[in-house]
């Protein structure tokens, strides 16, 4: 039998190239792949399937999301009518210290008049303990994005309307809320949805520094703002790394070759078998999906670390340093690797801007107890702050502070670790290379005795 075996080589190649393929098959049919090894050892869900059971928003009579998503079918917008006079159409797009004629404190006063309804959901969805979006929320038409910054308008706009009232009870309630609306974004949240967050949460420091331009709160209600400044949000840039964990989850499965170019009929199982074997071996997937999955746990790492660690530098050094060292990485092509370090980059300007409110509030508290505002920020710890008023940017130093023109500047040096006085950035130019993360606070002549 062998004999003839022998005679006819291209039997026995035949035959030996059937073994191949079928063992390919079967070992190919059997294994994990190199990234999803990766994904699995970093416990990031390996499909938006997945991710929406991880933050299934079950129980949803338990979920204040519904009323924040009630919240937003009644929104309405301001009166056309009334636009060109409403001087918050922004976000507080005003001068600080802004005189507000007649026909803007009407339009402002109408349009929080008009929402009452509205107000009344966000604030009852802050009374439920668990908020969750469902999972449309990685549908690409999904709007939650677009109406979660018109709460926050709304509630920064309701706040200063009870600030040139003289309410301080309702603009304290509304600067709570605010402190508390970026909830909605977070669980479950992609890179998109912190983005945005930080945006609600800016909206909310402008609106509370223009709020105690007009009015002065009493101390119980700074006390609670002080606590809702406390949490992990606007302290830590830690929660960052379970939003780039689901960023990666979303994103990784577009390096995947099949459903990237064009998709294997099932009938030529073999052939895509074979191309996914001389994909591995051509280190194809090293590059792409595995390049893509290294990148992203790197920068999921440096969730772990103090913003002053990073070693953050101006948005153009970020971006050369990316390329210079992710130059033979062609998923760089589909997605930007400096997006993610620069994420850091912006949740520490969150924990800045927290920073420099917290240290206003409680120099406030420490005027109402002593008569003066505090020599230095050393003197708020720990009667009115549980930590020193460290600045995010720099190494275990405190933030800036000033009294000086009649008001009082709290600042951080921000991302360029450049002291700049405590001024913002030049027009044309961003807090990366210029310029400082404030907040202003009004004195009167008595409160500057220092």
């Amino acid at each position: 039998m062998t004999g003839p075996l022998l005679k006819q080589p291209w039997l026995i190649l035949t035959l030996l190239g059937f073994t191949v393929v079928f063992a390919a098959s079967v070992y190919d049919a059997r294994r994990e792949s190199t990234v999803i090894r990766q994904l699995r050892r970093a416990e990031i869900p390996l499909s938006v399937e997945e991710l929406k059971e991880k933050y299934s928003p079950e129980p949803w009579e338990q979920n204040g999301a519904k009323f924040y998503l009630e919240a937003m079918t009644k929104y309405r917008d301001p009166e056309l009518s009334t636009w060109e006079h409403l001087v918050i159409a922004g976000d507080l797009e005003y001068e600080y210290g802004h005189s507000f004629a007649n026909e803007q404190r009407d339009a402002l006063r109408a349009y929080v008049a008009a929402n009452a309804e509205t107000i009344g959901l966000i604030l009852k969805a802050q009374q439920c303990p668990f908020t969750r979006l469902p999972g449309s929320r990685y549908d690409i038409y999904d709007n939650t994005l677009r109406k979660s910054r018109d709460l926050a308008r709304l509630v920064a706009c309701a706040a200063l309307d009870a600030a040139l009232s003289g309410d301080t009870e309702t603009m304290g309630e509304m600067i709570e809320a605010g402190l508390r609306l970026h909830e909605i974004m977070f669980e479950g949240g992609l890179l998109i949805d912190a983005l945005v967050a930080k945006s609600i949460c800016t909206i909310v420091f402008e609106s509370l520094e223009h709020c105690l331009y007009y009015a002065r709160p009493p101390s119980d209600v700074i006390y609670t703002w002080l606590r809702g400044l406390d949490t992990n949000v606007y302290t830590t840039h830690h929660w960052m790394g379970e939003i780039l964990k689901n960023e990666t989850t979303l994103y990784y499965q577009m390096f995947e070759f099949e459903g990237l170019f064009f998709d294997f009929p099932t009938r030529l199982y073999w052939q895509r078998t074979l191309l996914n074997l001389a994909l591995e071996g051509t280190q194809y997937n090293y590059f792409i999906q595995n390049g893509f999955v290294l990148g992203m746990n790197t920068v999921i790492a440096a969730s772990k670390k103090n913003i002053c660690d990073l070693g953050i530098t101006p948005e153009e050094k970020l971006i050369d340093a990316w390329w210079a060292g992710n130059s033979r990485n062609s998923y760089g092509v589909f997605y930007g690797f400096s997006n993610n370090i620069r994420a850091h980059i912006i949740a520490g300007i969150n924990v800045a801007q927290a920073a420099t409110a917290r240290a206003a509030l409680a120099s406030l508290l420490y005027l109402e107890d002593h008569g003066k505002m505090p020599e230095t920020l050393e003197a708020l710890t720990p009667g009115y702050l549980l930590l020193p008023a460290y600045d995010p940017f720099t190494q275990n130093a405190l933030l800036r502070y000033r009294v000086d023109d009649g008001q009082a500047v709290f600042y951080s040096v921000g991302p360029n670790k450049k002291d700049d006085g405590g001024k913002e950035a030049e027009r044309g130019k961003s807090v990366y290379e210029d310029g400082d993360i404030f907040f202003r606070l009004p004195l009167l002549e008595a409160d500057s005795n220092l």
